[in-house]
Formats: C-alpha cells, structure tokens, sequence
C-alpha cells in the first residue's frame, strides 16, 4: 500500500515555525486589542466629582435686641428754678396760678414747670411774663420696659392717648402701676401738657425712670 507523500525535515520545520509565528502573531493582536478596548473602557467612566462641602463655621448667635429708647427733646413753660425742693414748693404755693404746676429735678436743680410739650409753639399760649421756654431731654433711666415704652409714647404724641391693658399685661403690676397714674392724673385735668409734666415729675423721681438734662 502506498501512503501519502513524504516531506523533508527541512519543510517540516518550516511550517512549524510558520505555525508558530501565526500564533504569536494572533497573540500579540489579542493583546493589543484588549488594551485598546480597555484603555477606553477606563476613558469613557467619569471619575465621580468631588462635592464641595461648606467649612464648618461655628454657631453664629444672633445679635441681641437693643430696646434702648432714643432721647426725647422736650420743651417747658418755666417759672423758676431752686436749688432745693423746699424753696420750690414755697413758691407755687405763693402763686395760685401755679395750682397745676409741678416740680421735675435735674442737674442738681429743682425747676417750676407749668406745661410740657413737643414744641415751643405748643406753648405759646400759656407763656407769660414770669415765665420762659426751656428746652431739655428727656432720656430712660432704670425703667420697666411696660412703663419705659408707654411714658415715651405719651411724651411724643400730640393728641391725649387711650391706653388700655391687654390680658397679659393686666397681670403685670408695673403694667397696672402705670395705668393707674396715668388714669389719676386724667381723671383732674385734660390737658396733654399738663399731664406730661406730671408723669415727668413723678418718673423722674419713681426709681430714676427718666433723667432729665439741659
């Protein structure tokens, strides 16, 4: 029987180092293709973007309230004015036409006011020959809050106010206080001029709730 052809140990070696270099190069191209595909694989993934967070920065307290009421300038219809208190009321119990005036210490003075009000116009028509227009400030003192925001809403409005209490402030005895010579002073006179002068007087006494300065 006759078999198939026979070939060279030359050929032979030929073909297997043509196999080889076939599979070499079929390996190299595997490899460069896998890194091609990864390396744009990696490419086309966006790394995450970094949140930016807000520093840290410490409790901020607010600002605290300032309740201080600015000074009121403030004009009186003066008679006089006394070095002590003695001497003052000497001399409105020699006027009978001084029977409303009251008596408001400041700077070391004790004065004979008659009117108050928040202008020198508003005190044209009671000036008289004895008497002067002063001007002077009226600034708070060691006062309630109640009172200190009430006497000053009295002392710069123009027309006599209503006031009246709320249900919580009923329960406040200042708040009741200050209603109460408000009331007592209303009750004998309405006139607004007249009765800032008398809650300067007493308030200018009661505890330094008002300082009064020139």
């Amino acid at each position: 029987m006759k078999f198939g052809k026979k070939y060279s140990r030359f050929t032979v070696i030929l073909a297997l180092l043509h196999g080889v270099l076939i599979g070499v190069i079929a390996l190299v191209l595997v490899v460069v293709i896998f890194s091609v595909t990864g390396k744009e694989a990696k490419e086309g993934v966006e790394a995450p973007k970094e949140i930016p967070t807000m520093a840290e920065t410490p409790d901020e307290k607010p600002d605290p309230v300032d309740n201080t009421l600015a000074p009121l300038t403030l004009f009186a219809n003066q008679y006089g004015a006394f070095t002590t208190l003695q001497g003052a009321e000497t001399f409105i119990a020699s006027d009978s036409s001084l029977k409303t005036a009251a008596i408001v210490e400041g700077e070391g003075q004790f004065h004979v006011w008659s009117h108050i009000a928040t202008s020198q116009n508003r005190l044209q028509n009671v000036k008289s020959e004895d008497s002067f227009i002063k001007t002077f400030t009226v600034s708070e003192g060691k006062c309630d809050a109640f009172t200190k925001s009430k006497l000053w809403e009295v002392l710069a409005s123009d027309q006599l106010l209503k006031l009246e209490l709320s249900d919580a402030e009923k329960k406040e005895e200042n708040a009741q206080q200050f209603i109460e010579k408000y009331g007592a002073i209303t009750a004998f006179t309405d006139d607004l001029a007249v009765l800032k002068l008398h809650l300067i007087a007493h308030y200018s006494k009661e505890n330094g709730c008002v300082i009064i300065s020139f």
